[in-house]
């Protein structure tokens, strides 16, 4: 059974050949499989193909496309971020002295 038909709506004032310099680029890997998934779409390849070219969901491109068909080449930045660390300043060094200048016995192995 195919899965359901998925459309870019709207190019965003960029050509398929523009995304394609933008994808080669790009540092971003998140971004290069958003702007891939958007081109590969809007080239007509079928959704079962892109999943396993970009090696993800049917979900997860649907998602890709939506977000640039809402934001455009926005969509297709990392936002994720990441983790906030908690350690502090003064618990890092002492990690880092206890890895660099002790060994296992000193810790009880």
């Amino acid at each position: 059974m195919p899965m359901p038909h998925i459309k870019v709506k709207s190019m965003h004032g960029f050509t398929v050949k523009e995304l394609a310099k933008i994808i080669e680029k790009s540092q971003s890997p998140y971004t290069r499989r958003i702007l891939s998934a958007v081109v590969m779409t809007a080239n007509e390849v079928p959704s079962e193909v892109i999943t396993k070219t970009l090696g993800c969901s049917h979900a997860t491109v649907c998602r890709y496309v939506h977000l640039w068909n809402e934001h455009g080449l926005e969509g297709a930045r990392d936002h994720r971020g990441g983790s906030v660390g908690r350690l502090a300043d003064e618990m890092l060094k002492d990690i880092d002295d206890a890895v660099r200048h002790r060994s296992p016995k000193d810790h009880g192995y």
